[in-house]
């Protein structure tokens, strides 16, 4: 009879997160260091962005955190669970984790004694480091953050990936209404430089499990007690109202990230073309790697690494996908 309560249990939440739009809950305990609705800052950018944030010479839709992706060694992700967790909460991040097991190379393994790790937590939210920080790293998952497509979101702000929401060519696909925006919350809607970020030069993902829904950061409605529209696809037949999985796009990047070989399936049509970018761009035919040693950058993870991003993306244009050059 125990054994039946559990499984149904099981099921019924995961019939709830088929049934609920993409929202990350905020705190207003939050850490200091949050920002964007839910990715923590090193200390290093939390005191940069300090530094400019009343700089009124600053564009927002230009300035961002600075990148510190450091590869995760082989795929592998050690992680601890808090004790504060019970059973059928461990259970149900265990679950999501296997998601990205299923289809990617990358690895979630108890921590023994390595070094850096993911320190689950269920603190004050729902939010996570963007990539490998060194050391033990806290990743909260909070009561409300229990669903398995928010612990997949945060789980993927771990490996490396940022919102999809924040690309420099987001207003080419949808239109931020900033009118209905509460004004704290304009930093949310920040764009990522294209130097700071690989696409993998993937187009735009409406449907990616790391795009906010329509109404996030929305103000609310005092007649509906609705929260209002914040983002509009600019695709009628789009919406943002279902962004509750991996989709097809996620886990092919996730794959081109691991360098998964055995599970890479991409195809042409989702790459980048010259009508897909906001800005004047092309995609080089005859795209060349200027090194002899980019396939070792990528085997390191250091076309991702904030740190050599730009000299990769530059020296390999061709393997550390970035074959679009400005004209």
């Amino acid at each position: 009879m125990i054994i039946m309560f559990k499984i149904f249990l099981i099921f019924f939440i995961f019939f709830l997160n088929c049934c609920m739009f993409f929202e990350i809950k905020q705190n207003d305990n939050a850490p200091e260091n949050l920002r964007y609705g839910d990715i923590l800052l090193t200390k290093e950018q939390a005191e940069k962005i300090n530094l400019l944030k009343n700089n009124s010479n600053i564009i927002r839709s230009h300035f961002r955190k600075e990148a510190t992706i450091i590869p995760w060694i082989n795929g592998i992700i050690p992680y601890t669970l808090s004790l504060k967790f019970g059973l059928m909460e461990k259970i149900i991040i265990q679950k999501a984790m296997k998601k990205i097991e299923e289809v990617s190379c990358f690895k979630f393994k108890p921590r023994k004694f390595e070094i850096d790790f993911l320190k689950i937590s269920p603190l004050d939210g729902c939010y996570s480091y963007v990539g490998k920080i060194g050391g033990g790293q806290d990743l909260s998952l909070s009561k409300g953050c229990l669903y398995d497509y928010i612990i997949i979101h945060e789980l993927l702000h771990a490996i490396g990936f940022e919102h999809e929401h924040q690309r420099f060519d987001r207003d080419k696909y949808i239109k931020v209404v900033y009118q209905n925006i509460e004004p704290s919350q304009y930093h949310n809607f920040d764009k990522i430089n294209i130097h700071e970020v690989t696409t993998f030069n993937y187009k735009y993902d409406l449907k990616s499990i790391m795009h906010y829904d329509e109404t996030a950061f929305g103000k609310i409605n005092h007649v509906t007690k609705k929260k209002l529209v914040t983002m509009i696809p600019k695709d009628n037949s789009m919406s943002l109202l279902d962004n509750l999985k991996l989709s097809q796009w996620d886990i092919e990047k996730l794959n081109l990230a691991g360098n998964c070989k055995s599970k890479s399936n991409r195809k042409d049509e989702y790459i980048v073309t010259d009508s897909t970018v906001d800005k004047p761009n092309l995609v080089v035919a005859n795209c060349l790697d200027l090194s002899p040693f980019c396939h070792l950058y990528l085997k390191q993870g250091l076309c991702l690494n904030g740190i050599y991003i730009q000299l990769t993306t530059s020296l390999c244009p061709k393997t550390c996908f970035n074959c679009i050059l400005s004209v």
